[in-house]
């Protein structure tokens, strides 16, 4: 019998690279929510204090034949705390960089301004990532569209493995994160019937 940590083995291994994991995995029920739980806690007990709040992004123009992956982002933030998510701009860049970490399971510096990737051995900037991750919570939380959970989860397995790479803000903001999917998925359980410890 594989002991709870090894129910969750996703946020292990080598990050940022796509992970079949996600598409073969046992169904191990209710032990599984135990089991993230405990990773998560785990990552926790590594970090500072979790942040009382996300980086505050600053209103973007997305414009010209490159983008960073921090105007992109910033962008989102933005829009998406001033109510904005549901316009067709910002949900079609939403939806484009949760697609592009989907399939690469990357968050890249630069993209073209249909977010094709423009130099794909840039992706090591481990702040872009908790602000991605910041972005795709607060798209859950101001939706409750599961895909920006999804995404928030698996993103977070990828930077958990690297949190210790982080300054301490970037890991005051991570520890944020995984409150706030710890809340999403408790009460997205709850919802359903499904309580856990």
């Amino acid at each position: 019998m594989n002991s709870k940590l090894d129910m969750y083995p996703y946020a292990e291994g080598t990050p940022l690279v796509r992970d079949k994991r996600y598409s073969y995995s046992a169904y191990h029920g209710e032990a599984f929510y135990s089991s993230w739980m405990k990773q998560r806690d785990t990552i926790l007990k590594t970090l500072p204090p979790a942040a009382d709040d996300p980086l505050e992004a600053p209103a973007q123009e997305l414009h010209g034949e490159t983008l960073s992956g921090t105007a992109i982002l910033a962008f989102l933030s933005f829009e998406i705390a001033a109510g904005n998510i549901d316009l067709p701009r910002v949900r079609e860049i939403l939806d484009g960089m949760v697609k592009r970490f989907e399939v690469f399971r990357r968050i890249h510096d630069t993209y073209t301004p249909d977010l094709r990737t423009v130099d794909k051995t840039a992706f090591e900037d481990l702040p872009l990532y908790v602000l991605a991750g910041e972005v795709f919570e607060a798209a859950y939380a101001s939706s409750f569209t599961l895909t920006y959970l999804n995404v928030l989860i698996k993103l977070l397995d990828s930077i958990c493995v690297l949190a210790e790479q982080l300054d301490a803000k970037a890991q005051a903001r991570l520890a944020r994160l995984i409150r706030c999917e710890r809340t999403h998925m408790v009460n997205l359980l709850h919802g359903v019937g499904v309580e856990l410890p």
